[in-house]
Parts: structure tokens; sequence; C-alpha cells
């Protein structure tokens, strides 16, 4: 009971694909301030009438208690009845729910696989292969830790390729990591890929790979040496809720003149997230 207690506490949706990547996050759906929130009447309305998309917005608004009580099995049925349906995106949460314990009993074999039917899906909403690429990078973290699979880590990696070249943030940090590391399993280092992984991830507001791409210009590694660069994005880093990439702005700053200094924070204050290279799936109100 204590570790399904520590389950429900710990792992919001979507979990695996954020739970199990490292420091700093990126929400794969998250709603411009400029849309229109749905009424729950409204979503509830055309959920009843086999909405795959009002199903998944229903079932995450109970997964969460977002305006309503959290009620985890019946946003478990919702996901279920959107998966029915063949929604990638439902499937995904409804593996979300099996690897948590949330709303269902913990089933990991289920969750990979349903996953895995995501990250093949046609119409993921993926540009290079198909399949949902937070699937994918969920799949792939199954496989790093052999959850639900045996653990292959070079089966991982590739499934992790998958979903950042259709641009998801976390899997293109994820892979940043990767390249940097001597993981067991893992090729030799290559920092160049690491640091273009990470810039890719950075430039769509991914604090850690922000983070690790200040990291990369302060010691040189796959990318030039420059302190200025190095200051910009420790700054913009640590303003998205890293506080770790204080120590390159502190490391750098006595490499800096007050001018340098000033520009980069110009620079960082006027720094803008790309807009996802993920297609965001929204759901917009009906109108009369």
């Amino acid at each position: 009971m204590r570790n399904r207690r520590h389950a429900r506490q710990a792992v919001p949706v979507p979990s695996l694909a954020l739970a199990l990547t490292f420091a700093g996050g990126c929400a794969s759906h998250e709603r411009p301030a400029s849309t229109p929130v749905p009424s729950l009447a409204d979503l509830q309305s055309r959920a009843d009438h086999n909405d795959p998309a009002a199903q998944i917005a229903l079932g995450e608004r109970y997964f969460n208690g977002d305006g309503v009580k959290i009620d985890e099995p019946r946003a478990a049925r919702l996901f279920q009845q959107a998966a029915d349906q063949g929604s990638a995106l439902g499937r995904t949460r409804l593996a979300d729910c099996y690897i948590s314990g949330r709303g269902v009993p913990i089933d990991t074999t289920r969750a990979a696989a349903l996953y895995a039917r995501a990250a093949e899906s046609e119409g993921g909403g993926g540009a290079h292969g198909g399949g949902l690429p937070e699937a994918q990078f969920a799949l792939g973290n199954c496989y790093e830790k052999g959850i639900g699979v045996a653990k292959d880590l070079p089966r991982a990696a590739v499934l992790w390729t998958r979903a950042a070249d259709n641009g998801f943030a976390p899997a293109q940090f994820r892979l940043g990591l990767y390249y940097k590391s001597n993981e067991s399993g893992a090729p030799a280092p290559d920092l160049t890929a690491a640091a273009g992984w990470f810039e890719r991830a950075a430039r769509q507001g991914h604090a850690g790979a922000q983070a690790n791409l200040a990291r990369c210009y302060q010691k040189g590694e796959g990318k030039p040496k420059d302190p200025e660069a190095a200051y910009t994005w420790s700054l913009i880093a640590m303003s998205n809720g890293a506080p770790l990439a204080q120590r390159v702005r502190d490391a750098v700053a006595k490499d800096l003149t007050p001018g340098q200094i000033a520009e980069a924070q110009r620079r960082a204050a006027g720094f803008t997230p790309l807009k996802p290279e993920t297609p965001q799936i929204l759901l917009q109100p009906a109108h009369p």
C-alpha cells in the first residue's frame, strides 16, 4: 500500500513520459492562454457522443481534479473509450494509468503494449514515420528501465530518436544526455550531437536542456567555448525553474565584462520559446 500511495502522489498525467525523464520537464499538450477552455458540460456532451478528443480532455480533468473532484477510475474509463476508437493519445493516457496504478490496477506489460500501439499508430501526429511522439518517448523509457518489456537501451534510443525527430522536447533532452554520457549500452560520447539535441529542446523552453546547453558553452563541449552564451542560457534556465544553472552563471561571470553581462541579461530577458515542434492537440469549445 505504501508504494501505491506514493505513485498516486508522484505521477501526474502524462506520467511515464515526464516521471522517467530527468530534471526539467516540458508539458506535451499545454493550452495557449488565448485558447478558450471548453465547459465541463460541453466536454461531457461530446464525450457522450463518442468524441475521443473530448473523452481524453474530460478524463484528464477527472484525473487531475481540474474543476472537478478527482475520480481516477472514471478518468481511466474515459481514456479506455478513446483508446477503443483508435485514439493514439487515448491509448497513451490509458497506459499512463496502468503504469502508475491510478484508476486501474498496475499492469506494466499492458501499459508498454498500449504505448507501443500509440507509438506506431497512423495519424499520431509524428511527421517522421507516424506515431505519437509522447508515446514513442514513454515506450523508450520503458525499454530503458525494463518496465513491462525487457531492458534494451539501444531500442530505447531508437524510440527517443523518433520522438525527438518528431519535435518532442523531452525526448530531445533525453537524447542529449544519452549522447553526452557513458551509460552502459550507449555509444561513445558524441558531444556535438548532445549539444545539438540540447539546443533544439532548449529553444522550445525545456529548462533542463537550457541548463545543459549553458554548460556546453561554458566547457566548450559540442559548442565553441562562449562565456557570454553560457551566461545567457544559464539565466534563461534559472528563470524557467532550473536553479542549478546558477553554478554556470557564477562560473563564467568572472570572464565577462560588465557590458557583456548586460548584453547577456538583455538577450535572456528577450528570450521567447519557439512554438513546440510537436503538433499540439487542442479541443475547442463547441459553437452554437
